[in-house]
């Protein structure tokens, strides 16, 4: 879905932790990660992180079933004319570190 190549030329990263039973505006704000202005070592981090979370992704809008909770990931790049990539994965099936990203994202 994503690739490496793909994430080095992001500039930003949106993560969102929507569904689950109740409705709470504070998770579901999309938290901002901008690559550029991270250290490498936690731009790489961050960049594996999404890669691992898109293997996992799945259809949009098949997240949220019931009371599941998802987070939806999009990338942005620096070039307005490419379109961004977003996706959803259900918390469960979230890679390791995704979680630690978005608590760390600014708002």
């Amino acid at each position: 879905m994503i690739s490496q190549a793909q994430l080095e030329r992001a500039s930003a990263v949106y993560i969102s932790l929507e569904g689950g039973l109740a409705f709470i505006p504070a998770l579901s704000l999309a938290r901002r990660v901008d690559l550029g202005l991270i250290p490498a070592q936690q731009r790489q981090e961050v960049c594996d992180a999404v890669c691992r979370a898109a293997q996992a992704a799945v259809q949009t809008g098949a997240a949220g079933a019931a009371d599941q909770r998802f987070f939806r990931v999009e990338v942005r790049y620096e070039d307005t004319q490419a379109d961004p990539v977003c996706f959803e994965v259900p918390e469960q099936q979230a890679p390791d570190g995704l979680f630690e990203i978005w608590r760390a994202a600014t708002r």
